[in-house]
């Protein structure tokens, strides 16, 4: 009876065809990855600045303003609310007109009017860093780093577990890996949420060591859609390195 192959482009490599592996699939899962590195990175660069400039807010000064504008821009999904003002703040020795605008949440907007005066807190050495002086605290640095360690840890997980993983054992296997016999214990099909179909394997072999193994792993089989899953000690070809790499062919 012919073994079962969990991926029939294995089949080459039971017939010593060619050596076990493929680059392509750790390129692509590597590619995946690195997006949500590199927005983690971008989210660490904007996060360190506004911890930079919120520490400078904090130990900044108060002056009064005059709020010139309110905006609100409307992007459909997201409405975004804006304050506009000016105030004096010394600079150079001379005292002038500095004209900033940040954004504010709409509690604030629906508080605020044009033309009131309000307090808003600067940076000495940089007055156009300014903020209204009720809003400087920690809260959006705080989202932000969030923000910034979800999508790096996201990223290096993927980085680990889809990339990093499959290499060590891919290099593992085309290192010193063997074929070894086994069998199948049950096997399962179904359509997961994509419509593929969904073929889950449990299996069991004897390593070179004697150590009796059980191991469940799955793949997507849409060619068996319409068949029955392999039946229980149908025989199959595990590619075995050692106790922690091995896989089913």
């Amino acid at each position: 009876m012919q073994p079962f192959l969990l991926n029939p482009k294995n089949a080459a490599v039971v017939t010593r065809q060619k050596p076990y592996g493929s680059g392509t699939f750790v390129g692509f899962m590597l590619l995946f990855s690195i997006p949500f590195l590199l927005v983690g990175c971008i989210a660490l660069g904007f996060l360190l600045r506004d911890i930079g400039a919120t520490q400078a807010l904090i130990n900044g000064d108060d002056t009064q303003a005059t709020i010139t504008k309110l905006r609100v821009e409307d992007h459909g999904d997201d409405t975004s609310y804006f304050v506009d003002y000016r105030f004096d703040a010394p600079i150079n020795g001379d005292s002038r007109t500095v004209e900033s605008s940040h954004i504010i949440n709409q509690e604030t907007y629906n508080t605020l009017s044009e033309g009131a005066t309000v307090i808003v807190r600067y940076d000495p050495a940089n007055p156009a860093v300014s903020k209204l002086s009720a809003l400087v605290n920690w809260n959006n640095v705080l989202i932000q780093l969030a923000f910034a360690v979800m999508f790096s840890l996201f990223g290096g997980l993927a980085l680990i577990f889809f990339v990093i993983r499959p290499w060590r054992l891919t290099k593992a296997l085309r290192a010193r890996g063997q074929m070894l016999p086994g069998q199948i214990i049950n096997a399962s099909a179904e359509k997961d949420g994509d419509g593929d179909w969904n073929l889950e394997v449990k299996y069991y072999f004897v390593s070179p060591h004697g150590v009796g193994i059980t191991k469940t792993q799955s793949a997507i089989r849409n060619d068996l859609r319409n068949t029955a899953p392999p039946p229980a000690n149908t025989p199959i070809v595990v590619m075995f390195a050692d106790e922690r790499n091995f896989t089913l062919l």
